[in-house]
């Protein structure tokens, strides 16, 4: 009996390392890593359900692959939703929780369509399930299996037409059919049709992509200098040592080079501890005296920010438009949220509208690159990412996103 929990233990531990590999490390192997490992934990999850693995251990392992993945979540949620670390921890632990439970009743309508009509049922439920549960259910943090996917441009291409549910649906659904074609004794090669058909279509749609319509092409250099600095972490360096580490990655490359502009891009949170939602001519001068495009992620009031400086430009500034619950705004219908804010002492942050001027515009040889930020959650809306469409626009006071597309 010992020896079988504690064997159950280590493989639900190790099922819960192959979630969090399909997406807490998307350059791994050049990206191959999320891409593969997003289809194959469906699978491995499922194969031990279909042949007996208790119900519960299926579960345990999703809630330990989603608190592995959001390590990172209570002291975000600390700092800039104002809570408590201990009220911020039970936050994450009831998102794991939430979210396990969704994608274990996609496991378990997967099993019942097993044990009833085979691998085809098995798939369809799996991938139908979890496409509802991803476009209808509740979401505190907003994510989709698919997101595994972006990891490698082939595979993020492929999205255009499904999104990135119909990705989610797509893994899931092969990954059901060869673990119900294997428990149920069939062949090896037969159980690899379901997974050999969504790697042709993500082939396939992915190639398909070329052969959409598309403006004349525009090219720059784009760097990045990831922050990696603990989360919440606020102190007056911080934008110096960005400087320090972007003039040496551009003098490396030997960027900016002649004829060809550079975006020098920093993340969400890279300067914290001050309001940069003021206009001044410092920020430009240091962007226009190494002849770049900047884009950084900063904050101002209670606004989580994006702002750019290029040559020519006004400064570009916005916050976000879809704000984390929890995090910078409480869940639920509006009347729910507002009790809530009365109650805690929060302020919701509502949406913003965006139109066509609303983007941060990089001047190049060839004509005008439009960028449009992603902050956080929003990234992970797949219909808000997908739809890069022109929306109206508030003054920069107000709170306001774009997305980077």
């Amino acid at each position: 009996m010992r020896t079988g929990w504690l064997l159950s233990s280590f493989s639900s531990l190790v099922l819960a390392v192959v979630f969090v590999l399909a997406f807490r490390f998307p350059g791994a192997l050049g990206g191959l890593a999320g891409a593969r490992h997003g289809l194959l934990f469906p699978l491995l999850l499922l194969d031990g359900l279909f042949k007996g693995r208790h119900a519960a251990w299926t579960w345990l392992t999703l809630v330990a692959g989603l608190v592995l993945l959001y390590l990172w979540v209570p002291q975000t949620l600390a700092s800039k939703g104002g809570l408590p670390f201990g009220a911020a921890l039970l936050g994450m632990v009831l998102l794991s929780l939430w979210e396990a439970t969704g994608l274990w009743v996609v496991a378990m309508g997967s099993r019942w369509m097993f044990r009833r009509t085979g691998a085809l049922g098995s798939a369809l439920a799996a991938g139908l399930i979890l496409l509802a549960w991803e476009t209808w259910g509740f979401h505190v943090y907003p994510w989709t299996w698919g997101a595994a996917f972006g990891s490698l441009p082939w595979t993020a291409r492929s999205a255009a037409f499904p999104g990135a549910s119909g990705l989610s649906a797509l893994a899931w659904a092969g990954g059901a059919w060869a673990a119900a074609t294997l428990a149920g004794g069939g062949s090896p090669r037969r159980a690899l049709a379901g997974p050999g058909l969504a790697l042709g279509f993500l082939a396939l749609s992915g190639g398909l992509w070329y052969l959409l319509p598309r403006e004349a092409t525009r090219t720059l250099d784009v760097v990045m200098i990831q922050p990696n600095y603990p989360a919440g972490l606020r102190w007056v360096g911080m934008e110096a040592d960005m400087w320090r580490r972007s003039d040496a990655l551009l003098k490396a490359q030997g960027w900016p080079r002649p004829g060809r502009a550079t975006l020098l891009l920093w993340p969400e949170s890279s300067v914290l501890g001050r309001d940069d939602r003021q206009p001044g001519p410092r920020l430009p001068g240091e962007a226009a005296s190494r002849g770049v495009a900047w884009l950084f992620g900063t904050e101002g009031g209670p606004y989580n920010l994006v702002r750019g400086e290029a040559a020519g430009r006004p400064s570009f500034l916005f916050a976000k438009t879809e704000p984390m619950a929890f995090g910078e705004r409480m869940p639920g219908p509006a009347p729910v949220r507002a009790w809530l804010d009365r109650q805690l002492g929060f302020m919701s942050q509502e949406p913003g509208e965006l139109k066509e001027g609303c983007a941060f515009e990089v001047p190049t040889t060839s004509g005008q690159v439009r960028v449009h930020p992603l902050i956080c959650s929003e990234a992970l809306l797949p219909e808000r990412t997908r739809r890069a469409s022109p929306r109206p626009c508030r003054p920069p006071e107000q709170p306001h996103q774009r997305r980077l597309v």
